[in-house]
């Protein structure tokens, strides 16, 4: 008999290991210490069976940003895993459902997730919402702008203790500026700089001299006939403003002895390819889904996101009902109603469609939505359009 309930205090560990268990890992037992203040700050949901930690996952508090530049609470789920004894037996189904019914008691309208395979979570609702590049780069001697120009703002190096409040500065004023984009838990930002406390970081300032932008990266010595080509692999690159991500990205580029830039986990939209004067240089070598996003409370997350554009349509989604939304002046209302609908879909691909990451004709094309009027797919496109790519910076 499988028994779901919250851990804390002497049960973490157990909890930390068993999760490295369900993903093939052996824990390393010298970070466990380092790990327990970041499990300590969430909620820790387990599966028992015979006394027995099986299955593990963790929900955090989000504060997503949505189009319109709104903010949407939405509730984080990590560290999803069942033992290798234990699957089969519902176990991963069991933990999602309570955590899913655990937020819509607390009102909370939007889940989120990074999902290892993509085959696991769309019957809860789940669907892709943005995308990322998860491995681009550029061989430094192609690195020339198209055209020079003036930065009257400044780069600095930083170094321990200074970086985290500083790093959290720029991510909170760069996060509201794009759609999908999450908070960070100060828990997170611990456990971040755990990680890349070895890694060199650069941080840019405006003209008046408030930070806006970072990048945070490691260096590959490399030697080829006594030649340097040593590799820049860039963690993190945040920007608050056009001028940092300019700023950030030259001088990654004008690194001595560096013959290449790589950088994981990049908006689709980055100006990089059009900063270049060789923008075919710019070498794209994986895009994949990012955050995963289901609507626990259709009409109350509907309502919460901006729009760009008025107008009404009304969808049916698949297993939870039929609603009327109504978009005027940046903002919109959304009720049930017994109306017909124009389109149909599942809760996974409303999940993709609501941040405007993938267009209603898209999803029409293939097969995830039903038109049942025509030229319904091109009205909820251009409703469910966004100002920006959507994309998180944040894989939690």
């Amino acid at each position: 008999m499988i028994e779901l309930r919250y851990v804390e205090g002497e049960e973490l560990a157990g909890y930390a290991r068993a999760r490295s268990l369900a993903f093939n890992n052996r824990l390393n037992e010298e970070r466990l210490p380092r790990l327990m203040p970041v499990l300590t700050a969430h909620h820790c949901l387990a599966a028992f069976d015979g006394g027995q930690i099986v299955g593990t996952s963790i929900d955090l508090p989000l504060d997503l940003t949505v189009p319109g530049g709104q903010i949407a609470r939405a509730v984080g789920m990590t560290w999803v895993g069942v033992v290798p004894t234990a699957r089969r037996r519902g176990v991963l189904r069991a933990m999602v459902e309570r955590q899913l019914s655990d937020a819509r008691e607390q009102g909370v309208t939007l889940a989120a997730l990074f999902s290892s395979e993509t085959t696991i979570y769309g019957r809860f609702g789940f669907g892709p919402a943005t995308e990322r590049m998860t491995r681009a780069s550029i061989e430094t001697n192609h690195g020339a702008f198209h055209r020079s120009f003036h930065d009257e703002g400044t780069l600095e190096m930083i170094e321990q203790p200074e970086p985290l409040g500083l790093l959290r500065e720029v991510h909170e004023q760069a996060r509201v500026q794009r759609p999908g984009d999450v908070s960070r838990h100060p828990a997170d930002w611990e456990d971040l700089m755990l990680h890349i406390g070895s890694c060199f970081k650069v941080l840019h300032r405006n003209a008046d001299g408030e930070p806006d932008g970072y990048a945070l990266y490691d260096v590959e010595r490399r030697w080829e006939d006594e030649l340097p080509r040593h590799v820049a692999d860039v963690r993190e690159l945040i920007s608050a403003s056009d001028a940092a991500h300019r700023s950030l990205w030259r001088f990654l580029l004008d690194l001595d002895l560096v013959g290449e830039v790589r950088v994981t986990n990049r908006p689709l939209d980055d100006p990089i390819r059009w900063l270049l004067r060789e923008h075919r240089h710019f070498m794209v070598q994986h895009v994949s889904d990012g955050m995963w996003l289901a609507p626990l409370d259709v009409a109350a997350a509907l309502a919460e996101r901006g729009y760009l554009s008025d107008g009404a349509i009304r969808l049916e989604v698949t297993g939870v009902g039929r609603f009327e939304l109504e978009a005027a002046g940046g903002g919109a209302r959304c009720e049930p109603t017994s109306a017909a609908a124009d389109i149909e879909l599942p809760a996974s691909s409303l999940g993709s469609l609501y941040l405007g990451g993938v267009s209603a004709e898209t999803l029409l094309a293939a097969g995830r939505l039903r038109e049942l009027v025509p030229g319904a797919a091109a009205r909820a496109a251009e409703l469910f359009r966004a100002e920006r790519v959507p994309w998180c910076s944040t894989e939690f």
